[in-house]
């Protein structure tokens, strides 16, 4: 029909001129198409199409430069394939790729176990930065351990030093020492390492009396001295400054002094059961609801009863009794979780308001000595629950001094274990799992008596 000629003849006049010159245009449109849209499989099994004769390319109209296309990018795979291998017969859009996974095939076994490998050593390198955790880590070996701090056998850090007369001394780490006799039970610790963490020279003195010496020099050129007996019970400590000694412990002066011995409990102190007679949340202020005014004002009242006589450091330690008689603060803002002692990095804040008060105290009294308690719930052995609340107790005095410059001779540890539960129950208690501070002075120094 007349119509139907010109609607024809327009469609070979568009398409002629892409045909005429290949090279120039439809190069790159092919490229980009190939690109943007793979072919489906009955086109790439067309690809033979170029053998046809050029009369062909009339008829095909718009197939013409779609074959032609299919040619050029067969013949690019052709050459980016490798020579032992058979072209694959899948659609062009997964043969592209194809030059990737020879090579990766053959690592891909050993890429697959290794990535898992890096993913379970990567933890420990980022935990290493924290330099708490690897504080208290190398202060103690034993601190590898966290809940197996309660299992019963343990064995591997733990070992009997004597068992005789109803009395057991076993050693707990390099620093602590279990005893127990008849039915009490106590831990003794030596702190020489907590006080030379920071010291740039320690020198240890070994006496004729068998006494040992031990002067630890810290990098502002104070010295902090301490005497202890032969059996690591210390008799005096002292620090000195710009020629000046303040005199923090000394077993030597006042009546009735008897120093422990790590081979034995020791006497225990008889007083009469205590008598408040000032409001309970006065005598033991918690710690988060408490300002750093209270706390202060707290430490440093005078006894809440009178203090008869000036009592060795060993007898303050050992004898839960002595130390009721001056108030203490309940460091709550701090939580343990079960069997464990490290204290987290976002809880360390969490002592402003407490090392700010104990700096305040020390400013005004550089002999002030304060006692740190460590407490835990009764799930667990006697000796393993000692051994958890020491540690609990000595990490809060390495943040006191590391992170609020409480000089650490101004501090004593000591761990109770269940002795003291805040909550009367034999399950897992987090109130019960505490850390207690008091200001001892008045006790060793038979002071503020009332």
């Amino acid at each position: 029909p007349v119509p139907a000629a010109p609607a024809e003849a327009p469609a070979p006049k568009a398409e002629t001129p892409p045909a005429a010159n290949p090279a120039k245009e439809e190069q790159p449109e092919a490229k980009s198409r190939a690109e943007r849209k793979p072919p489906a499989a009955s086109e790439t099994q067309s690809a033979p199409a170029p053998a046809a004769t050029p009369e062909a390319a009339p008829r095909a109209g718009a197939e013409e430069p779609r074959n032609r296309r299919i040619e050029r990018r067969n013949d690019d795979d052709r050459k980016d394939r490798r020579p032992d291998r058979k072209p694959p017969q899948e659609p062009a859009a997964k043969t592209e790729p194809a030059p990737q996974p020879p090579a990766a095939k053959p690592e891909s076994p050993a890429a697959q176990p290794a990535a898992p490998t890096e993913r379970r050593t990567a933890p420990p390198a980022a935990e290493e930065p924290r330099s708490l955790r690897q504080q208290l880590q190398q202060h103690d070996p034993s601190r590898r351990e966290t809940r197996e701090e309660r299992r019963p056998n343990r064995g591997d850090s733990r070992k009997v030093l004597e068992q005789e007369n109803g009395r057991t001394v076993t050693q707990d780490g390099e620093n602590r020492v279990i005893i127990r006799e008849n039915n009490r039970i106590i831990i003794n610790n030596n702190d020489s390492e907590r006080l030379s963490r920071d010291a740039k020279d320690v020198r240890v003195d070994r006496r004729q009396d068998g006494n040992t010496v031990t002067t630890l020099v810290r990098p502002n050129g104070v010295e902090v001295t301490t005497v202890r007996d032969a059996n690591g019970d210390i008799i005096r400590r002292s620090r000195t400054t710009r020629g000046q000694e303040v005199i923090l412990i000394d077993d030597a002066r006042g009546p009735n002094r008897r120093r422990g011995n790590h081979r034995g409990i020791g006497p225990i102190v008889q007083l009469p059961p205590l008598v408040l007679d000032i409001p309970r949340e006065r005598y033991i202020v918690e710690a988060n609801d408490a300002s750093m005014e209270l706390i202060e004002e707290t430490l440093i009242a005078p006894p809440v009863e009178r203090v008869e006589r000036a009592y060795s450091l060993g007898e303050i330690r050992n004898n839960y009794r002595v130390l009721e008689k001056v108030r203490s603060v309940d460091i709550n803002t701090i939580t343990f979780e079960f069997g464990a002692w490290e204290i987290q990095d976002d809880q360390i804040d969490r002592l402003e308001t407490i090392g700010s008060a104990i700096e305040q105290i020390i400013r005004k009294d550089p002999d002030e000595v304060f006692l740190i308690e460590g407490h835990t719930d009764a799930v667990g052995s006697n000796e393993d629950n000692l051994a958890l609340s020491d540690r609990r107790a000595e990490s809060i005095a390495i943040i006191l001094t590391e992170h609020f410059d409480i000089p650490a001779e101004n501090l004593i540890t000591q761990g109770y274990g269940e002795e003291q539960l805040r909550v009367k129950t034999q399950r897992e208690e987090r109130e019960n799992r505490r850390v207690t501070l008091r200001r001892i002075t008045p006790l060793l120094a038979a002071q503020g008596s009332r």
